[in-house]
């Protein structure tokens, strides 16, 4: 608890929300009121160093949200990412895949 205090009081974003996070718009930066705000969980995976962005039909969220939305897996996408085919054509071969 005691780096979260330490958090919120640079924060200084007010009251705790009842299922909510203190999130960061740029993860790189600090606590300040600027770069925070209550999010939930989906708003922290975007700004965590590790989630991978991926972009296809004008959209772009985690690879997390795209595995899910597909009904794939992270190690189906990382190896179509290898291949250096554009993100847009798995996805639509992904749905191709599902309509058959």
């Amino acid at each position: 608890m005691g780096e979260l205090k330490s958090q919120l009081e640079l924060a200084d974003i007010g009251e705790y929300p009842e299922g909510k996070f203190l999130s960061r718009r740029i993860a790189k930066d600090g606590y300040s009121p600027d770069n925070c705000y209550w999010g939930d969980w989906i708003d922290r995976l975007k700004v965590t160093a590790r989630v991978i962005l991926l972009e296809a039909d004008g959209k772009k969220q985690s690879q997390e949200a795209w595995c899910r939305e597909l009904g794939t897996t992270h190690k189906t996408i990382a190896k179509w990412r290898k291949t250096g085919t554009s993100f847009q054509k798995f996805v639509e071969a992904q749905r191709g895949k599902r309509s058959i």
